[in-house]
């Protein structure tokens, strides 16, 4: 790393400010957004690696009570195995269509099944009342980027779903209910456009979706109703407060 470029942050610090080629750039954690009360507590979590391939040993010198896994995350028997021989260990599906149901799965895990219940009502209410206050019945497009892949996602995702709840329009290529997403090509990127398109882009700015729009125009990026989403709370992230950010953002942009 060039002198005085970087953090210098310890792993997994948030928030955190990356001194670049181009200046300076703050990176949040939406997790203190949502949770301000909480920081000690966030701070204090322990990095034990990624769901594809757990830190077993540093999971076992935490001692848990119960360890939590999410089935899409590895189809490898011995990751279980070697979980279920440190404490109970409940398998989620997982994706993003399955989050409520693996929410009500962990609520019932830990015998709060009944709040979590309550809040799943309370989240519809929120979201019927989030697309009510969308005037016009705008259409809205998912489109995602992630190194050179472009995909749109239809109402089986995770934003999808949410959209779903608020009964928000979505463009007719993405009424699909067998996929997740669908890859497009750079030359098929009209196919995207809708009234408004929430993009998100891993590891990236805004130009990577923006510059690509100039060849066909997208009559959303041309409207300046092109508006680039947290990639992590759209599209990675799939849960109660990942999906109460969603509403956020519809409610503030449409």
């Amino acid at each position: 790393m060039p002198e005085g470029k970087g953090s210098g942050e310890d792993d997994d610090v948030f928030p955190l400010t990356v001194l670049h080629f181009a200046g300076e750039t703050e990176i949040p954690a939406y997790l203190y957004e949502a949770f301000p009360d909480q920081q000690e507590a966030l701070d204090a979590c322990t990095n034990v690696g990624g769901r594809s391939e757990p830190d077993i040993e540093e999971i076992a010198n935490l001692e848990p009570d119960l360890i939590l896994l999410n089935q899409a995350g590895t189809d490898d028997e011995s990751v279980h195995d070697s979980l279920s021989a440190i404490a109970p260990t409940l398998v989620t599906q997982g994706t993003g269509l399955s989050w409520k149901q693996d929410l009500l799965l962990l609520a019932d895990a830990i015998a709060k099944r009944q709040e979590a219940e309550t809040w799943s009502d309370d989240f519809h209410t929120r979201a019927a009342e989030a697309g009510a206050g969308i005037s016009g019945d705008p259409t809205v497009s998912l489109l995602r980027r992630n190194r050179d892949r472009i995909r749109v996602f239809g109402v089986a995702s995770f934003g999808g779903s949410v959209l779903e709840d608020a009964a928000v329009a979505r463009p007719e290529g993405q009424a699909f209910t067998d996929e997740t997403s669908v890859d497009l090509s750079q030359e098929d990127l009209a196919d995207a456009d809708a009234d408004w398109i929430l993009f998100g882009v891993q590891g990236g700015d805004a130009t990577e979706i923006t510059d690509l729009a100039l060849c066909p125009p997208l009559g959303s990026v041309e409207a300046d109703q092109a508006v680039q989403v947290d990639d992590d709370t759209f599209y990675l992230n799939t849960g109660p407060t990942a999906a109460s950010l969603v509403l956020v953002l519809l409610e503030s942009t449409l």
